[in-house]
């Protein structure tokens, strides 16, 4: 029996987004639920400022530990789900930097979301193995996992 395994295009990109079974407990736990969103596919080329937009074709930032300072608690006090997209800069420490608001479901929380993302601790993105500073949307959910259809 032959079985077709996908490609791996870069070993060391495969490796990069391991998480580990605390990281996907974690994740599945928290009412917060984030994710960075590539921005477009094909190659990641920096900017003028040696910043890499987020790609497909590269490792992306990860939230290691989510800071609520207010985002979540605001949140709660609305039924359903409140969503925000924020643009921001991950430096090679972890560091989240120039916050910039794409979307926010309701506008009393761009406060709170920026403040929350800017406390809390990052894995910084990489290309081809090597840590960058990469800007990147991340995707705030508060509440129920948002469908897939």
């Amino acid at each position: 029996m032959i079985v077709d395994w996908p490609v791996v295009p870069d070993k060391r990109l495969y490796l990069d987004r391991r998480m580990s079974k605390s990281d996907i407990k974690r994740a599945v736990g928290e009412p917060i639920r984030h994710v960075f969103i590539p921005q477009q596919g094909g190659d990641s080329i920096p900017n003028s400022d040696g910043v890499y937009p987020l790609t497909r074709s590269v490792t992306g930032p990860r939230v290691i530990k989510f800071s609520d300072r207010g985002y979540g608690r605001l949140a709660f006090v609305h039924e359903g789900t409140s969503t925000c997209d924020i643009v921001l800069t991950i430096d090679t420490k972890g560091k989240a930097s120039d916050p910039q608001v794409d979307y926010c479901e309701r506008p009393e929380l761009e406060k709170p979301a920026i403040e929350s993302l800017l406390k809390s601790d990052y894995k910084p993105g990489m290309v081809k193995g090597k840590e960058v500073p990469m800007r990147a949307s991340i995707h705030l959910n508060y509440g129920e996992p948002e469908s897939t259809d």
